[in-house]
C-alpha cells in the first residue's frame, strides 16, 4: 500500500519542521529570529495555520535559505498534479 502523498499544507509544515531542527533551533530560537511568534510557528508545522507570502519570506531567511528554495523543497515533496 503506498503512502499517502502530502498536501500542500503538509508538505510546507514537514519542510518548515525539517529546516528547523537541521539548524538545531527551537521553535522559540525560531520566533526570536524572525519576529514571528513561536505560537504561529507552531500552528504552521501542524498544518493548522498557512503564512503569508510575508511571513514565507522571513522564515525562509530565519531557516537561512532563500524563499526561492523553501517553495521549491515543498514543490519536490508535493509534486504539480498530472493534467
Amino acid at each position: 500500500m503506498s503512502k499517502k502523498q502530502p498536501n500542500i499544507e503538509e508538505a510546507f509544515a514537514e519542510i518548515l519542521r525539517i529546516r528547523r531542527k537541521e539548524l538545531g533551533l527551537s521553535q522559540q530560537k525560531l520566533a526570536d529570529k524572525t519576529g514571528i511568534s513561536a505560537n504561529f510557528i507552531s500552528s504552521c508545522e501542524r498544518s493548522i495555520r498557512q503564512p503569508s507570502l510575508n511571513t514565507i519570506f522571513l522564515l525562509a531567511y530565519g531557516l537561512e535559505i532563500s524563499p526561492s528554495d523553501l517553495v521549491k523543497q515543498v514543490e519536490v515533496l508535493k509534486p504539480k498534479p498530472k493534467y
